[in-house]
């Protein structure tokens, strides 16, 4: 076993590993939209309901203010809707606006817990989305690296291939050179032609050579005669 197949089976392992990554990604982006939708309706409901406490607020402080001033002018107060003296209504009128303010009061506490139950809950849906894109982020890893081992598998795939073919072809070339049969004296003959083809190469080396000197040896006989004439 190559080396190049020994790595693709390493990666064919940590692919099949790896494969069930891309269904993992949808499954949990599922769960992300889920939770998502969720969190989007629970805000929704806890600002129609702090909405719904401001309004509340607002009839509880014009009660306490009604109350307030029938409470200062006493029997002699004005109606606040019909604006006619009170008289000996004022017991009643004032015991219904305190009816309407405690109303309003306990209107303002109920939602007021409501609107804490959804804030805790917006707070684990906001965790759980955290903790979910976490894992997304961490698949969305792993989905990179199958597709770089899945590009690298068939790079080496392509090239076991290729060696392979060569290798089919060398051994049918092998196979067909061990048809031929031998031939010793062809062999010696060859030798033969080898080892006169080396001693006439050596000989032409030595004839290069010595043409090589000509002119240094010509330069000498040139200076020699020279110095003769001279004498």
């Amino acid at each position: 076993e190559t080396e190049n197949q020994q790595r693709a089976k390493q990666l064919e392992e940590k692919i099949i590993e790896l494969s069930e990554t891309p269904t993992a990604i949808l499954k949990i982006q599922r769960q992300i939209d889920e939770r998502q939708s969720q969190l989007d309706a629970v805000k929704s409901k806890r600002q129609k309901l702090e909405a719904e406490i401001e309004l509340f607020k607002k009839e509880h402080r014009e009660c306490c203010s009604q109350r307030n001033k029938i409470e200062l002018l006493g029997p002699e107060s004005r109606c606040p809707t019909c604006f006619r003296k009170l008289g000996s209504n004022f017991p009643s009128i004032k015991d219904h606006l305190e009816k309407e303010i405690d109303q309003r009061s306990q209107n303002i506490d109920q939602l007021a817990q409501t609107v804490d139950q959804n804030l805790r809950l917006e707070e684990e849906l906001c965790r759980e989305l955290k903790t979910l894109k976490e894992k997304q982020k961490i698949l969305q890893e792993q989905k990179s690296k199958l597709e770089v081992k899945r590009k690298e598998l068939g790079l080496l795939q392509k090239s076991i291939s290729q060696s392979k073919s060569e290798s089919q072809e060398l051994e049918r070339r092998l196979r067909q050179i061990q048809k031929i049969p031998y031939d010793a004296e062809r062999h010696l003959y060859l030798n033969q032609q080898f080892e006169k083809l080396s001693a006439n190469r050596d000989e032409a080396l030595k004839i290069r050579a010595t043409l090589e000197r000509l002119p240094q040896v010509e330069s000498n006989i040139a200076r020699v005669r020279e110095k003769i004439e001279l004498a």
